[in-house]
């Protein structure tokens, strides 16, 4: 039997390492249980003559081994782990395959969604590999401390590239220099941080209704509906939920070519809850919900408006550090600077205790998961005042079309978003007895329903 064989292959075959690499064979063994595309490496030669696994290996060594990986959290050293063990899952063999770390990470990216693994992981795992040989690069420290914006990230990619060049026979010297100025930057995009706090969909989406013909939803069209059942917090209601929508005259079959890895923008949403249904109303298109973590958010505030959503690093650059790119000469800064300044002075911080308060803040992608940040002025900001802080922000984003009519909005714009859902009315929404979805009355929304379909993305119903 051909797929018994290659089965066993996959996953039958083991590592044996010498005696004193014991517990790494245990780890490896491990590794390869739950992800078998890294046998495709075993024995592949490089250039060099040594083979991928066995370099992969001495890296993942080198890295367990480096002290500074110590000072990393569990999240982080799996981040970095993960993009050891992928770095190089894509090289050919036996020549120079400058351009292998691309199809590295995107290979990555695909094996990882097979796991219960978060978003915002698996865009680190990706980004981490596709920019993992920065030091060779030439990218300025500004560059850099935007591609490497993420807590720890930029540790996570030197020590990455500090195992990798020692493993291959060179020296890891990145000028200090460009270590301390691209630190400065990082310092400089913690000064106007942004934590909004969006909610964001379960991740496992197994728990979610599903029709006859295989379209998976959600009903959110009365507001005291429990959801606790489909995979949120215990107690979550409809009306609980704060969540980026983004609404467009671009059809969905459009609007997620923007949204995958190949595409580098900002797209515009708003922060919306139930009472706004989950959709601003000011397009006929498509209205989706977006994933954004913290770190990815841009711009935000009542008063941001007409950013546009298809602009790229440059224009995120620009956004992150208040300048203005050659191609727009508006001045961002203000619409930078409008959330930071809410919590500095919700908090009453200085722009010195704001800079290291968010540099610990963006450990955290769950508001329950946030801890007391202890700050070297001696200042602590407790959990509970974090919490309190991002709940009067939600309210202050809110109260923009509470007091101004429906048809103003906030805006948030974020780089590389995700689409988590598609949001339709309830009555384009109608399953026949044996749970068959029936064709929708307006063309548009049946459009929609199959393109979510198809891209396995759940259909929200308001």
């Amino acid at each position: 039997n051909t797929d018994k064989l290659v089965s066993d292959f996959m996953t039958g075959n083991k590592f044996v390492l010498s005696p004193e690499d014991k517990p790494l064979e245990d780890v490896l063994n491990s590794f390869v249980k739950v992800f078998p595309e890294f046998i495709s490496v075993v024995g592949k030669k490089q250039h060099r003559g040594d083979t991928i696994d066995h370099h992969t290996l001495e890296d993942l060594q080198l890295c367990l081994n480096n002290p500074e990986t110590k000072t990393l959290n569990e999240d982080e050293q799996r981040i970095l782990f993960l993009g050891v063990m992928f770095h190089d899952i894509a090289k050919r063999e036996s020549i120079v395959d400058d351009g292998h770390y691309i199809p590295s990470a995107h290979y990555a990216k695909e094996i990882l969604k097979k796991f219960p693994v978060s978003v915002d992981e698996k865009e680190r795992i990706y980004n981490l590999i596709l920019n993992s040989h920065w030091t060779v690069e030439g990218k300025s420290p500004k560059d850099l401390a935007a591609i490497f914006r993420h807590h720890n990230d930029f540790k996570i990619a030197q020590i990455l590239c500090s195992a990798d060049t020692k493993s291959a026979g060179f020296i890891y010297q990145p000028s200090p220099r460009l270590i301390d100025e691209t630190n400065s930057y990082i310092d400089k995009i913690h000064s106007d941080g942004i934590p909004l706090y969006a909610d964001n969909l379960p991740l496992d989406k197994s728990k979610f209704p599903k029709t006859q013909d295989g379209v998976i939803y959600l009903d959110f069209s009365n507001p005291d509906t429990d959801l606790t059942q489909y995979g949120f917090k215990p107690g979550t209601k409809v009306k609980d939920l704060n969540l980026l929508c983004h609404s467009s005259n671009t059809t969905l079959d459009q609007l997620l070519p923007l949204c995958d890895d190949s595409k580098e923008i900002c797209l515009s949403s708003s922060f919306l809850n139930k009472e706004m249904d989950f959709q601003t109303s000011f397009n006929y298109g498509c209205n989706v919900i977006l994933h954004s973590y913290n770190p990815d958010i841009a711009l935000g505030g009542m008063h941001v408006g007409g950013t546009g959503g298809r602009r790229g690093f440059e224009h995120f650059k620009d956004y992150l550090y208040g300048e203005n790119h050659s191609s727009n000469q508006f001045d961002y800064t203000p619409f930078r600077k409008e959330i930071p300044n809410f919590y500095r002075e919700k908090l009453g911080l200085s722009d010195e205790e704001y800079t290291q308060y968010i540099a610990e803040l963006d450990k955290y992608d769950d508001l329950d998961k946030v801890d007391d940040i202890s700050l070297s002025s001696g200042r602590t900001v407790s959990a509970d005042e974090t919490k309190e802080a991002v709940n009067n922000l939600h309210e202050y984003m809110f109260s923009s079309y509470k007091f101004k009519g429906s048809y103003y909005f906030n805006e948030v714009v974020s780089f590389q978003p995700k689409i988590e859902a598609v949001v339709i009315p309830k009555q384009q929404f109608t399953l026949d007895e044996n749970n068959y979805l029936s064709s929708p009355s307006d063309v548009k929304y049946a459009d929609t329903i199959k393109t979510a379909k198809e891209n396995n993305i759940p259909v929200i119903l308001v």
